[in-house]
């Protein structure tokens, strides 16, 4: 039950940030916002259950057809060239990374080999998702397969249904068999590393204890979205843990990751530096240390240090602050972690093949959704568009708030109508409503990228996988439903 009202608040949040992000939200009618937010929710909640309903419904009455069309559509998809020479070229890519250089401390190599064939494996299974779902029913209808089916009782939206499980099952295998050899080669590889360092550090999934309270100090100014800036020079961001018990973590060094959001007026800098202590509230023992955060961008800086600064009552204090009086901090209530005594890397990559799943399922049920109505090679198209502009809904986001602020930390301005041209100003109106209407619409593909938990050695939690879950099926019965109406209104000659 945690789990789900976990999943819940996260859901939550995402929908405040994204409510936040509305023209004309303030302060002053947030309440009224987050109101309306709520019932529109509960009615959204409502019909999509009976959306559910029907579904279910539907798949039980035909479920014999669709499966035999899964069945079908499965063994049609094994026997295609273009799915063989796609995985075996995502294999030997796999197969190739323990001979790839690697410079620095022992465990880069590895690092290196985790990064090589997660992407391997998520482009080569988005590639073979694309090209079989999107070329499938178009060729079934030129060459007027599909007409043994569609004479027979079966309605058309088991047709899409029963395809889209096929290709799943296709999906499933090629992304396990891809998963399994990677862990085969980065298993082998790791067997040259000193086992402590093997174990401890890089073949490891660490599990984050999140922070009891979180308490600014300083002037501070929190956003409807969820983030609490501070000034730098004159605010701090601190977090509080209580009730740690030092066995839970390693006995050498343990690490803090914070994630953060800084900003500054001077727009050509990339990088900007915040200073991070922890320290022991009892004895007052510290360790101060100044890190790098991109400029107007979410960030996670990492923070090792010894045990003895836990006190001798589970306490630990952590603060952030801007490195300069011009710049300000954004932080998250949630936003400071410790990782405690690492679980099982072999569990974690599964998870992340889980995540690379869910990435493709919806991939596929966009191609699906575009085979009904499109010739092959124009769903090939736009599958590919959903899928690159799938991974730069952030940028679009962070191009469309920069068009509306100067600064990230809640203060909207407009631009002086002497410096700024009418025609520039109703292109700047028109490319930012565009923009966030295009990063609303578009499906956000980053909460499926598993990256920067392998490669941090951090463990993926379950609400993720649920919250990413959720977020998949949605899309897809969205896909579906679009799939079916476009497939009835077509006339198959």
């Amino acid at each position: 039950m945690e789990q789900f009202t976990e999943i819940f608040m996260k859901w939550w949040q995402a929908i405040e940030v994204a409510l936040q992000a509305l023209p004309g939200v303030r302060e002053d009618n947030w309440p009224a916002v987050q109101a309306t937010a709520r019932v529109v929710g509960v009615l959204f909640l409502i019909a999509f259950a009976a959306y559910l309903v029907s579904v279910a419904r539907v798949a039980v009455r035909e479920r014999h057809r669709f499966l035999a069309i899964a069945l079908h559509t499965f063994r049609e998809a094994v026997r295609k060239k273009v799915l063989l020479v796609l995985v075996l070229f995502g294999l030997i890519v796999i197969g190739s990374s323990p001979l790839l250089p690697a410079l620095g401390e022992p465990e880069a190599k590895i690092r290196l080999m985790q990064a090589v064939c997660l992407r391997a494996t998520i482009l080569f299974s988005v590639l073979v998702a694309i090209f079989v779902a999107a070329t499938g029913l178009p060729a079934d209808i030129s060459e007027k397969t599909v007409y043994s089916v569609l004479t027979k009782p079966v309605s058309r939206s088991t047709v899409i249904v029963g395809r889209i499980l096929g290709l799943y099952a296709m999906l499933a295998v090629i992304v396990l068999v891809m998963g399994g050899i990677s862990l085969l080669f980065i298993r082998l590889s790791a067997r040259d590393l000193p086992e402590d360092l093997r174990e401890g550090k890089v073949l490891t999934a660490r599990r984050p204890v999140k922070a009891t309270k979180f308490a600014p100090v300083g002037p501070s100014r929190t956003t409807p979205g969820g983030i609490t800036w501070v000034k730098g020079g004159v605010g701090v961001a601190t977090w509080e843990f209580t009730g740690l018990d030092r066995r839970r973590f390693p006995t050498e060094t343990i690490t803090v990751g914070v994630k953060m959001q800084s900003n500054t007026p001077e727009r050509h800098l990339d990088y900007l530096p915040v200073n991070v202590s922890v320290l022991n509230p009892k004895t007052g023992e510290s360790l101060d240390v100044q890190k790098e955060t991109k400029n107007s961008q979410f960030w996670t800086v990492f923070v090792e240090f010894p045990p003895t600064l836990i006190s001798d009552a589970g306490k630990l204090t952590v603060e952030v602050s801007a490195s300069r009086d011009t710049d300000h901090v954004g932080a998250y209530e949630d936003g400071s972690s410790l990782f405690a005594a690492p679980g099982f890397f072999s569990v974690n990559l599964l998870k992340a093949l889980v995540l690379m799943f869910f990435q493709c399922a919806l991939v596929i049920a966009v191609a699906v959704m575009a085979s009904t109505t499109l010739s092959g090679p124009v769903s090939v198209l736009l599958a590919f568009f959903v899928y690159l502009c799938g991974h730069l809904v952030e940028f679009m986001s962070d191009v469309a708030r920069l068009m509306a602020t100067t600064h990230g930390h809640g203060h909207r301005h407009e631009e002086d109508a002497d410096e700024v041209s009418i025609f520039a100003e109703q292109l700047r109106v028109f490319l930012d409503s565009l923009l966030k209407q295009l990063a609303a619409m578009l499906p956000d593909l980053r909460r499926f990228d598993p990256g920067p938990f392998i490669l941090e050695s951090i463990d993926i939690p379950a609400w993720g996988l649920g919250l990413s879950f959720t977020y998949m099926l949605v899309y897809v019965l969205a896909c579906f439903a679009m799939a079916h109406a476009l497939f009835q209104g077509r006339e198959i000659q």
